[in-house]
């Protein structure tokens, strides 16, 4: 399956603001998290806390349908 990445803030410096990823029919959020996290091994300091699908924060297990978009937001700090 192809699911659409969005990347936010720091993250966004690592992978680009968009690309496309496949993943095999059964992957979950955690999935995709080590498959981004094996493209851009940089990704793994943001942990797993801040992944959303389809525009809500989403569990690792929580599987994904072809077309689903998962934005990669790290946590961020500012005052």
């Amino acid at each position: 399956m192809r699911i659409v990445v969005r990347a936010f803030a720091a993250a966004r410096e690592l992978l680009g603001a968009q690309r496309e990823l496949d993943l095999p029919a059964e992957a979950t959020v955690g999935t995709a998290w080590a498959a981004l996290c094996e493209l851009q091994p940089g990704l793994a300091a943001f942990q797993l806390r801040g992944l959303a699908v389809n525009r809500v924060y989403a569990p690792a297990e929580q599987p994904l349908h072809e077309g689903d978009e998962v934005a990669v937001i790290p946590p961020v700090s500012g005052g």
